[in-house]
């Protein structure tokens, strides 16, 4: 009983003396009143030199306020407005710190225990540069905000100052979290800003949000809707994301990671427009406490029809997924990925400054499964796969080693005429452990699956196993294996036994269900997987079926209608 007693005793004296405040447009609202809901202020950043007590909270009413100055939040104090009716329109344009400033200084993070929300920030025709900037602070939950028109970025967390080649210095931020808002609109086209960014975070939080990056003309819309660096367990999930399907021939990120810390999550997204996730930088790592490196699943790529390549003069290759550089336990699975170029890619990566980033790169236990990758192409170029590793000019004393790469139950279909290889190594250096089992590759123009060199770099791949993959209509349904000037070297392989290349039939291809009778039911092999594209568990008859849909003795409903 005791406890019971003290713990409402500690809470109340957490929250002695802290005050509600109001602001309001003028002419209610004048900063000679005394902040009153019946006597409130007229500016918010007027406000935010007042409540300076944790606890303190400042109401937002309805209407337009005009911020010429920036607006300095203290610690403990929230903002709270009534929706898009509460609109802030900021023409602060001093700086990249922020219309409202949140913000303490370098050195492990402070606890700020506050939020915003329920108002509509605008940048006034992009006079303001960044909406909402969070520095060395623990516990700021920004929600149910509209934010647009910002040049710079809608809002900026950031702790441990890290950049993309140095790793943090100081302690990670935590408890920190953007959803249920709007953000439309905000950002520039060069690789330090995004509408969203976060560096050196520990539990990040991004959902429930609408992004839209769509309004200015190609080429001057954010480079990423989200970018983070320096980052351990964040989780994106629950988003609606979109971008245009090129970006003038520059880059053009859903989202951007570097260096990931562990324990990451880009979840159950669904994305429009022909852009990507990347994940990529020299110093990822699973740091102690964290069991993999990232997971991105449940993901749904959505495009009506096949994209160009050209585009204005320029070209530009665009995948869904993009894994780069120093990477360890990546799982890809159980996502939908329509109309891109290149669906998945495995990579070392390049820079704009350098043309290809020479560096040792070792690249290991990737996983990618259960994906729905379809019609893959352009309308205007050959080169197009659903899967690729490939490994650029590594110069040495330079190596690439790769180990455990696992390409299991993928669905894999191209358009007609347009389309190269479903599944694709184009490396260099050396790769122990390579399975591509139980996929389902129909429709490309050249081979099916195709194991290479790039260039004259030489490859070595040892413990090769291609079996039981389902290889129709391709211009070629057997494997590929370079032997050029003995360029390439494959050591303990099979690449043929229970592969098949006979037509799949599909119940649809709006579900690529497989029909009862297809030669691909109960023609798999068990690779210790647990549950297909739909959810459904493995195997539903004693021997796993190829491709990402499980035959079972299930109903599905696709938009409403059952389709079995």
């Amino acid at each position: 009983m005791k406890k019971l007693i003290i713990i409402p005793l500690l809470l109340l004296s957490m929250t002695l003396g802290a005050t509600k405040y109001y602001v309001s447009p003028s002419p209610t609202g004048n900063n000679g009143n005394d902040g009153s809901i019946s006597s409130p202020w007229a500016t918010l950043s007027f406000a935010c030199t007042q409540a300076i007590v944790p606890g303190d909270t400042i109401y937002v009413n309805a209407g337009t306020i005009t911020e010429t100055q920036q607006v300095v939040k203290a610690l403990g104090v929230s903002i709270v407005g009534q929706g898009d009716t509460s609109i802030i329109n900021s023409t602060y344009a001093g700086g990249y710190t922020g219309s409202i400033n949140c913000a303490s200084a370098i050195g492990n993070p402070v606890d700020d225990n506050s939020s915003i929300s329920y108002i509509k920030l605008t940048g006034s025709n992009y006079t303001g540069r960044i909406g909402i900037y969070g520095a060395y602070r623990n516990n700021i939950e920004i929600h149910h905000c509209t934010i647009e028109d910002f040049s710079h970025g809608a809002i900026k967390f950031k702790s441990n100052n890290p950049s993309a080649f140095s790793p943090p210095t100081v302690d990670y931020a935590t408890g920190l979290s953007i959803h249920d808002c709007t953000i439309n609109d905000c950002g520039y086209n060069v690789s330090s800003y995004a509408s969203v960014w976060f560096d050196g975070t520990d539990g990040m939080e991004v959902y429930n949000n609408t992004f839209t990056d769509t309004a200015r003309a190609a080429g001057l819309n954010s480079w990423a809707t989200i970018k983070c660096n320096f980052n351990v367990r964040y989780d994106i999930h629950d988003n609606n994301f979109y971008r245009l399907d090129h970006e003038d021939s520059r880059s053009n990120f859903f989202m951007e990671n570097w260096n990931y810390r562990g324990d990451c999550q880009f979840r159950d997204n669904t994305l429009y427009g022909l852009a990507t996730i990347d994940f990529g930088g020299p110093f990822s790592e699973i740091i102690a406490g964290c069991s993999y490196g990232v997971k991105i699943y449940g993901n749904s790529f959505i495009n009506d029809s096949n994209g160009t390549y050209t585009t204005d003069g320029g070209t530009q290759t665009i995948c869904a997924i993009v894994i780069e550089g120093n990477h360890e336990k990546i799982y890809v699975y159980r996502n939908l990925i329509q109309r891109f170029g290149w669906a998945i890619e495995i990579s070392t990566p390049s820079a704009p400054w350098l043309s290809y980033w020479e560096d040792d790169w070792v690249i290991k236990d990737i996983y990618v499964y259960y994906n729905l990758i379809t019609d893959v192409g352009y309308s205007d170029h050959t080169y197009c796969y659903g899967i690729l590793y490939i490994n650029e000019t590594n110069d040495a004393p330079y190596t690439t080693i790769a180990t455990n790469f696992n390409f299991f139950n993928n669905v894999i279909t191209a358009i007609a005429g347009s389309t190269y290889q479903g599944i694709r190594l184009n490396a260099n250096g050396t790769l122990t452990g390579l399975n591509i089992q139980n996929n389902i590759v129909k429709g490309f123009d050249d081979y099916g699956v195709y194991l290479g060199e790039h260039s004259t770099d030489g490859f070595d791949i040892t413990n090769v196993d291609v079996t039981y993959n389902c290889m129709n209509d391709n211009g070629t349904n057997t494997v590929y294996v370079e032997s050029a000037a003995g360029r390439i070297t494959i050591s303990d392989s099979d690449v043929a036994t229970g592969n098949i290349t006979t037509a799949p039939a599909f119940k649809s291809t709006a579900t690529y269900r497989l029909t009862p009778t297809s030669p691909c039911v109960d023609a798999g092999i068990d690779v210790g997987l647990d549950y297909d594209y739909y959810g459904h568990r493995v195997p539903q008859n004693g021997t796993p079926d190829i491709g990402a849909c499980e035959v079972g003795n299930y109903v599905l409903f696709y938009n409403g209608k059952q389709l079995y």
